[in-house]
């Protein structure tokens, strides 16, 4: 774990993809206008696309990832944006759906 943390830890945008992309796939929701979401952004890193949303967005938009680092600094993000509300949870994972496709899909409950 702490080499794939390593491999990213200079990245701004942890997964692929870019801002323009980001904003192209929510120019295909009916989203625009709308008030009080409820996002989640599961594996979010360093919140990239948390912030962008966040800008785009009414919406309360509740990021996870496993690694507490990059966490900090999408909270860091959100802060200098005035963007953030936030609370660290544990959850324990209640079942894995690991066959769809190469994404590990989790129900958790709060702990």
């Amino acid at each position: 774990m702490e080499l794939l943390i390593d491999f990213h830890r200079q990245a701004t945008r942890l997964g692929p993809g870019s801002e323009a992309d980001t904003l192209r796939a929510h120019g295909f929701t009916n989203l625009a206008g709308k008030s009080s979401l409820q996002v989640a952004d599961i594996g979010c890193g360093t919140g990239a696309s948390s912030l962008l949303l966040a800008q785009h967005l009414d919406a309360q938009i509740t990021a996870v990832d496993l690694f507490a680092e990059f966490l900090d600094r999408n909270q860091n993000s959100m802060a200098a944006q005035n963007l953030v509300d936030s609370e660290k949870e544990e959850i324990r994972l209640y079942q894995q759906y690991g066959e769809y496709y190469s994404y590990g899909f989790y129900i958790a409950q709060k702990i």
